[in-house]
């Protein structure tokens, strides 16, 4: 696997560009994977929070850096002054307290679209009213005392925050125990989202709301002490606020990539290309097809949406569609399901395993019957 190779880049280079390439067939879409790289921006954070001991918590977390040479500024304000913030500046806004009112969500709501990472913890203390919009709202905590009852039994593992590292391995999550949670309550389908994480009884404590490029994330627990053991495991904690970082970051840097489309067309208008003049798409192409592009210290990378490269699910009604009139069997999963087919599979395979392993010690056992004895025909006699 090729996942997290790293291509060396010689001294003193810190822009470039360079391409993935496949050999050629009759689609000149998947053929290539262009990528661009520049000097990682400063990234500068905003902690917005009453709570001075949770506040200090992401700011020991979100103050160090994970690649050496670049900067993470990090700021705590009260909520007052959040209109002080340079939003354009900003690559990651954690708000912790009271849900913001209805302009002030349309507008990081906006702000989020444009690539940045917003994260959105509840107050340590929710009154009936606290938090409470047209849109979303932060319900009154609920205690977890049951030791089960607050551990996760289910995460997303396959992206996103909580995503496996590099090499495969999942994070350490297992372990973690949540004390206490607020519910968050969805009261516009706009602010619709997806679980990351669940807890018993399949509720959310972890969840995203997608936007065009950036996302939005909710969390129903807090990482101190008294709520729960997410700043004691620190490992998780760490990569998952660090990986929002990390994408907001993205959103500020002078090396974009972009999913080909028509949204382009004016945008590389100003762009030079980087191939040759043989791989360069025509003028009317510009957007729609794999390549680098330049415009001073802005680097461009085109490619096809990763969409356009993943199956869909097919729903019951095409299932029956195509296979009419053809015996056939359907299984049924669910992602997150405590059961899925595969362990299924893998137990039955314990089972034979086992039972293969009892019947070969049965074949090697000794024979119980003793020995037979055998007489001399030829007694030895004395001269």
């Amino acid at each position: 696997s090729l996942l997290g190779h790293r291509l060396p880049l010689k001294e003193g280079q810190y822009a470039g560009w360079g391409f993935v390439g496949l050999p050629g067939d009759s689609n000149p879409m998947d053929n290539r994977w262009y990528f661009v790289f520049s000097e990682p921006p400063v990234r500068n954070i905003a902690i917005v929070s009453d709570d001075s001991a949770t506040a200090s918590i992401f700011y020991k977390c979100l103050s160090v850096t994970m690649n050496p040479g670049v900067e993470n500024n990090v700021s705590i304000i009260s909520p007052e002054r959040v209109n002080e913030l340079n939003w354009d500046a900003l690559s990651l806004l954690v708000w912790q307290g009271a849900m913001p009112d209805g302009d002030m969500q349309e507008r990081m709501k906006a702000w989020a679209n444009t690539g940045k990472a917003l994260m959105l913890f509840p107050p340590a203390e929710i009154s009936q009213s606290a938090g409470s919009t047209d849109r979303i709202e932060w319900k009154p905590w609920e205690s977890l005392e049951d030791d089960n009852d607050g551990r996760l039994i289910w995460w997303r593992s396959d992206s996103d925050l909580l995503g496996n590292v590099e090499n495969g391995d999942p994070l350490p999550l297992s372990d973690l125990r949540i004390f206490r949670y607020a519910p968050l309550n969805v009261k516009s389908v706009e602010w619709s989202a997806s679980p990351l994480a669940r807890l018993e009884n399949d509720i959310p404590v972890l969840i995203r709301k997608s936007t065009d490029r950036g996302g939005i994330y909710f969390c129903s627990f807090l990482p101190g002490p008294d709520d729960s053991t997410f700043e004691k495991d620190a490992v998780a904690f760490f990569v998952m606020m660090h990986r929002a970082l990390e994408q907001g970051a993205r959103s500020l840097s002078n090396a974009t990539q972009y999913a080909a489309g028509p949204g382009l067309i004016e945008k590389l208008a100003d762009f030079e290309p980087l191939m040759s003049p043989e791989e360069t798409p025509a003028p009317s192409d510009r957007a729609w097809l794999p390549a680098a592009w330049r415009n001073g210290d802005q680097w461009i990378a085109v490619n096809a949406a990763i969409s356009e490269s993943q199956s869909s699910a097919v729903s019951e009604d095409q299932l029956q569609t195509l296979f009419e009139g053809v015996a056939f069997q359907q299984v049924e999963d669910q992602i997150g399901a405590e059961s899925p087919l595969a362990s299924e599979v893998w137990k039955a395979f314990l089972v034979f395993m086992l039972l293969a392993l009892i019947l070969e010690g049965w074949l090697c056992l000794p024979d119980p019957s003793p020995a037979p004895v055998y007489k001399n025909p030829f007694p030895r006699t004395e001269s």
